[in-house]
């Protein structure tokens, strides 16, 4: 047989060191880290006292940022940055979170107009819909709309974490997002009166309406630079870009830095409230086991804040790999194990993906978020990996794969490093021969250690056919370089329970 292949690492390479090559979706193909940290990548305000495009700030930086407290005094109350680190923490305060800033747009900020018009004949309350949930304010006989006007300002502008500010000319509420750029339209705000009956202020628009105005899409490339060249790991890096020029250049820098030559091992997560066939393209475009796209359209939450609550579930639950939920995020959100871990609201227009909608979603590499009875849940979660050239081609589909592909890889790392440190390489001894010294490696050696992982993880119910694994594992010497020693492994992550399917007869 000949010399098991490594990419980038050809046979002249002389430089020492560990380089393990995963192959998502294959056939018989095949120093760890523990740190699964997550980092949040997204715009900063003028307000805030961090640097952009290019730093880092987290719980061991020069400068910390550890709570939502930090995060407002770096980023600036109501910024992307700021609100993502909130919804993040609200879920998963215990993994490491980091932020790169990237530098806002140059654009316009995008804003929506609500008219109040009539002065009002009777008591009433005028309830702005907000991503926050409502802000309500009182009406009384007699207010014009110049007043009510004012009052709305008032108590919408004293919920600073909001991602707009509004002021009123005699009525007319103009809501302008605080940050610039293209994804300001994606806020969505609306109004309505709430009476008893006998006031005839109206307001408009009473449905959830996006914003529009914002100009001019920002750039991601300088943190992408600073975070290749940064030496970090951070497992998830979520993203508050969601358009296939940003997006798909995180992906392709995540997977670059996971082949063997590096090695480093992450994933994106980034989110979508577009229309299906919008988000269908990007997905599909992406096409990566390493990234992947939460997805409900029409959602009062931005994509970024969408991305943000997923990647917090998903790093908090794989903490204890191998337990309930840390591999199955179907219907995450719905029981009474992970509603405490899940703070999407339903939209407030109704929008309700149906059966079709999400079967589509799914097939198309899409992680869709359903709505039931008032609330939301992750429907299934998946990779964006769903194409092998132009054919359909789900064998890497289910988001535990690379979970579980990459949690192996960290530990046989790990144990390999620890056994093999310092030692010098030979052959398996054969019959008659007497056991190399323990300062010897040998393929027998590296079998054995890989084996017992394989053991280890079927008996946590993370992998599965271990015997024939084992039994199909190719460990050997190379004969060129003949220093090096090369091992196959052919891993069967766990599938997880999408399906119960129950044929009820009476008879």
């Amino acid at each position: 047989m000949g010399d098991i292949q490594i990419i980038g690492l050809s046979a002249g390479d002389p430089v020492p060191g560990l380089y393990t090559q995963i192959d998502f979706a294959s056939g018989l193909a095949s120093a760890g880290s523990s740190n699964y940290s997550v980092c949040l990548i997204g715009n900063l305000l003028s307000t805030g006292s961090a640097q952009s495009d290019g730093y880092l700030y987290g719980p061991d930086t020069a400068i910390p940022m550890q709570s939502v407290n930090d995060a407002i005094t770096l980023f600036g109350q109501g910024s992307e940055l700021h609100r993502g680190v909130r919804d993040f923490l609200s879920i998963n305060p215990s993994t490491s979170l980091y932020c790169s800033p990237v530098k806002e747009s140059t654009g316009s900020k995008a804003s929506l107009v609500i008219t109040i018009l009539g002065t009002a004949t009777a008591a009433a309350t005028l309830r702005v819909n907000t991503p926050d949930g409502p802000v309500d304010t009182g009406i009384v006989s007699g207010d014009t709309p110049t007043v009510i006007g004012a009052n709305v300002v008032t108590n919408v502008n004293a919920q600073a974490d909001l991602p707009f500010t509004v002021v009123n000319a005699s009525g007319v509420l103009t809501l302008t997002a605080k940050q610039k750029g293209l994804r300001g339209n994606w806020l969505q705000a609306s109004a309505v009166i709430l009476s008893q009956g006998g006031v005839t202020t109206t307001v408009s628009p009473s449905v959830q309406t996006a914003f529009t105005g914002g100009t001019t899409a920002d750039s991601n490339a300088n943190v992408l630079t600073f975070l290749s060249n940064s030496g970090h790991r951070f497992y998830y890096q979520t993203s508050a870009a969601e358009d296939a020029t940003q997006l798909g250049a995180l992906v392709s820098q995540i997977n670059n830095q996971a082949q063997p030559l590096v090695g480093i091992r992450q994933r994106a997560v980034a989110g979508s409230v577009d229309t299906l066939a919008n988000v269908t393209t990007i997905a599909t475009g992406i096409n990566a086991v390493r990234g992947e796209i939460v997805w409900l359209q029409g959602s009062d939450k931005v994509p970024f804040e969408l991305a943000c609550q997923a990647t917090a579930a998903y790093s908090l639950f794989e903490q204890s790999l191998g337990a309930p939920h840390s591999v199955n995020f179907n219907g995450f959100g719905s029981d009474v194990d992970t509603q405490g871990f899940w703070n999407v609201k339903a939209p407030i227009n109704g929008a309700s993906p149906n059966r079709t909608t999400v079967k589509s979603a799914l097939l198309n590499g899409i992680t869709p978020i359903g709505v039931a009875h008032g609330s939301t849940s992750i429907v299934r979660r998946v990779t964006t990996r769903t194409l092998n050239g132009s054919v359909n081609d789900y064998r890497a589909a289910d988001s535990c794969i690379p979970t579980i592909m990459d949690h192996f890889a960290d530990d046989l790392d790990v144990q390999v490093a620890s056994q093999m440190s310092g030692k010098v390489i030979g052959d398996d001894p054969v019959k008659g021969q007497l056991p190399p010294p323990v300062s010897v490696i040998t393929p027998r050696n590296l079998k054995a250690i890989a084996s017992a992982l394989v053991d280890e993880y079927v008996a946590n119910g993370l992998l599965q056919k271990g015997d024939q694994t084992k039994s199909t594992m190719i460990v050997q010497r190379n004969q060129s370089p003949s220093n090096r020693l090369s091992a196959q492994v052919a891993l069967y992550p766990v599938d997880i329970l999408n399906q119960v399917a129950l044929d009820l007869q009476q008879v």
